[in-house]
């Protein structure tokens, strides 16, 4: 689909090392649960695991890059700009 769900990680010593983030909950302060809450791209996986909701650029086809999208769907996407 157009979007994938990323989990979470931290880190805790400069991202050479990577933990996933589990819940909210595991979130040292209350305004850090609730600021990363209210951000449009959280998403709750499981009760176990926080995740962020990402735009799925992982093909290039289905950006059209394949194609010659000038031709074919440059209108639409110049107007989605």
């Amino acid at each position: 689909g157009s979007q994938i769900k990323v989990l979470e990680r931290v880190s805790s010593d400069g991202n050479k090392t990577m933990d996933l983030l589990g819940s909210l909950e595991s979130l040292e302060t209350n305004h850090l649960k609730d600021s990363y809450a209210r951000c449009s791209h959280y998403v709750k996986v499981s009760e176990d695991h926080a995740a962020r909701a990402c735009l799925n650029l992982g093909s290039y086809n289905y950006l059209g890059f394949a194609d010659d999208w000038q031709r074919t769907f440059g209108k639409d996407v110049k107007g989605s700009l």
